[in-house]
């Protein structure tokens, strides 16, 4: 029965060709498609890379959506990947194939899945920079923590709400985690290859459009914008819609935090830490895009 309805799932969503899957599809190819025509329109509102990487798609296959959404899918992969890894070393691989069965059966998840946005990008590369830490501490690898840090730039440098995940990323590498890991672990050391290896990709981005800070804080904090949102739904309210959508996901996820909270398991905090951080910004930020 969860094989019938997960390929139904699929097959509702899987239209490559359809027009607009989703709010700003159009925008984020438009975007593309200018860079790839060398019209010198990199982004807008939001950090270059994913608009870097579909202007080349796009410069390689032609003008079509199909080659973007494919892209979509495959950081849909990486993202499930990541995540089974982290929860197969915690928790075994049942539970892991588990939660990402329980994932990809959101119809909403499906379709971020196959849509040519920014968002679940950006949580690819953080999911990934999450994997790649837990693993630094275990073996005590500054190439995995270094990696950590790269993947985390790279997020932040698709959409800057994968940063919501630096604060939980920030403690694992400062202490708070499981007591199994190596006991010849230096904390300090790998978080200095952590936070260089998201400096040179922070600071780069930087250095190649320098005016891009000054863009996104115009675009996302500026009083024009906030001016205009007014009367948009608050935040609270759409993410109570969001949840509702997937109310059993929902459930699940918020006891499973409760509980590890509860019996005070370490490697539950940081998700809860990221949940939490996500909440406070989202319900603070205006304009709250629907998707």
């Amino acid at each position: 029965m969860v094989s019938v309805f997960a390929f139904r799932q699929v097959l509702r969503v899987m239209n490559f060709r359809a027009f607009s899957l989703a709010d700003d599809e159009q925008f984020n190819a438009m975007k593309a498609w200018l860079s790839a025509q060398d019209a010198g329109v990199y982004w807008s509102d939001q950090p270059p890379l994913l608009t870097f990487i579909h202007s080349v798609l796009l410069g390689w296959f032609g003008p079509s959506l199909v080659s973007l959404r494919i892209v979509a899918v495959g950081f849909s992969v990486l993202l499930c990947i990541a995540l089974f890894q982290i929860l197969k070393r915690f928790y075994g691989w049942f539970a892991g194939l588990t939660c990402i069965a329980l994932l990809v059966l959101s119809s909403d998840y499906l379709m971020l899945s196959v849509s040519c946005l920014i968002g679940l990008p950006a949580y690819a590369f953080a999911m990934v920079a999450c994997a790649c830490s837990i693993r630094s501490t275990y073996e005590s690898s500054v190439a995995y923590a270094l990696l950590s840090g790269i993947f985390l730039g790279l997020g932040a440098m698709t959409k800057m709400s994968a940063l919501l995940a630096f604060p939980a990323l920030a403690l694992w590498f400062a202490g708070w985690r499981s007591k199994d890991t190596g006991p010849k672990l230096n904390s300090a050391n790998l978080m200095k290859w952590w936070l260089g290896g998201f400096g040179v990709v922070f600071f780069g981005f930087y250095l190649l459009r320098p005016d891009m800070l000054g863009v996104l804080a115009a675009t996302h904090w500026g009083s024009a914008t906030r001016s205009a949102f007014q009367d948009y739904p608050s935040s609270p309210e759409t993410i109570f819609s969001f949840m509702v959508n997937d109310w059993l996901l929902t459930m699940l996820a918020l006891l499973g935090l409760f509980i590890g909270i509860r019996r005070r398991i370490r490697a539950a905090f940081l998700p809860a830490l990221w949940f939490g951080v996500a909440l406070l910004v989202q319900l603070w930020h205006r304009p709250f895009w629907s998707h």
